[in-house]
């Protein structure tokens, strides 16, 4: 009797580990889906699909108490309640199960979503603002032929002309001066950039992962190189800046 009971433990044990793993397999992206549909029924088909794009980021960084483990570990978390489950009931239904008693699964799943939205809310206002940027680029009328942008780090730039000598601003200071007393270095950085319209741009970092430098690549596009060659970079080839 008692080997039979450690056997059906087992048996429900296994059972309910691979339900958990089948559920977060087939049925979370219709839920996710579900969820976004429910609450937000002005988006359509595209913006759905980017809302999952943002929901699936936010579970790979693990920013939700929920789900701050890897998938295998999500499961885990339904591992527990399906497992008591069967001990009750030898007949479970797999849809009406999810649906009905794992509310805790699906509210999170909905936090998760709410959150993603905000994300593709604030990408959308990012993408409209770069976009408004570039167009200013194209019209602006270039002001110097060639400009340097040192990036050693944060709120560490310096602007250098095509003769690597400090390039002096309107007021008479330095970008560096300037920086270094304002809490908005990648404003400051962008709006002297468009404000000198340099013709082509050649951007010296160690830091590229920065959002400066993506937002920077975005808005001047084939105007930006960025070096690979020169001290600074610590590379040995591309167009280079001797300093």
């Amino acid at each position: 009797k008692l080997k039979r009971r450690s056997q059906e433990r087992e048996i429900r044990r296994v059972i309910s580990e691979e339900l958990s793993l089948y559920i977060c397999s087939y049925f979370e992206e219709n839920l996710i889906t579900e969820a976004i549909q429910k609450h937000y029924p002005q988006y359509y088909d595209r913006e759905i699909e980017q809302i999952k794009v943002h929901t699936n980021r936010l579970f790979q960084k693990n920013t939700h108490t929920y789900f701050r483990t890897p998938y295998t570990k999500r499961a885990e978390r339904l591992h527990k309640p399906i497992f008591h489950f069967l001990r009750e009931s030898k007949m479970l239904a797999i849809d009406g199960y999810v649906r009905f008693r794992l509310e805790f699964y699906r509210r999170a799943l909905t936090k998760c979503v709410h959150d993603a939205v905000d994300q593709f809310l604030l990408d959308q206002e990012y993408q409209d603002f770069i976009s408004l940027l570039k167009y200013f680029v194209s019209v602006q009328d270039s002001k110097i032929d060639l400009v340097h942008i040192m990036h050693r780090g944060i709120k560490k730039f310096e602007l250098l002309d095509a003769n690597g000598e400090t390039l002096q601003l309107n007021d008479g200071g330095t970008l560096q001066e300037i920086v270094e007393h304002s809490f908005s270095h990648e404003d400051l950085i962008v709006s002297t950039l468009l404000t000198i319209a340099p013709e082509k741009i050649i951007l010296h970092t160690k830091f590229p992962e920065e959002n400066i430098i993506r937002t920077l690549t975005q808005i001047f596009e084939s105007r930006l190189t960025k070096c690979t060659g020169c001290n600074t970079c610590g590379s040995a080839s591309a167009e280079t800046l001797d300093l």
